[in-house]
């Protein structure tokens, strides 16, 4: 009994699987390696690889198809990143306060009264994200803002002209 090796998140049933333009060179060289129409030095000379990982991504096509070129990690929400739980209780807190705090005496808040420990760089990101800006800004970053914001709009609104009704 061989086990073949399937990727986590895949199954062995058919599956749509999307490649980045990396990943659908690897597939195309490799694929025409796999078929006998290209050799191993030539595909390994292409992909910027030894002639030995070459064999290893011929070995992983033939088992696994075109699932064996998309990485493992693929879809997975990083270890480090701020639990969504903790983002919706930072902007919850921010919106408490009757006359907004800048970002940095609203970091030491969180941190003092809440027990919530993040940089003011982290902080102001998420706040920036959520469309808040710091009252104690520039001017500059409140132009800058405020453009990303016509465009991000002018965007929709394109795409919504294009959307049959």
């Amino acid at each position: 009994m061989s086990q073949s090796f399937v990727p986590i998140g895949y199954s062995n049933k058919m599956k749509r699987i999307d490649l980045n333009v990396t990943e659908t060179k690897k597939y195309q060289t490799i694929k025409l390696v796999a078929e006998g129409r290209k050799t191993k030095q030539r595909a390994s000379a292409e992909l910027a690889l030894t002639v030995r990982q070459v064999n290893r991504l011929v070995v992983a096509y033939k088992t696994s198809g075109k699932a064996s070129f998309v990485h493992g990690n693929r879809g997975t929400r990083p270890r480090h990143a701020m639990p969504e739980s903790v983002r919706a209780k930072i902007l919850e807190l921010y919106h408490e306060y009757p006359l907004a705090p800048n970002f940095v005496h609203f970091t030491e808040d969180l941190s003092q009264k809440h027990g919530i420990v993040y940089s003011d760089t982290t902080i102001r990101k998420l706040l920036y994200q959520e469309g808040i800006l710091s009252p104690k800004s520039q001017r500059k970053t409140r132009k800058k803002f405020k453009a990303q914001a016509r465009r991000k709009n002018e965007e929709i609104a394109k795409v919504n002209t294009l959307l049959p009704l």
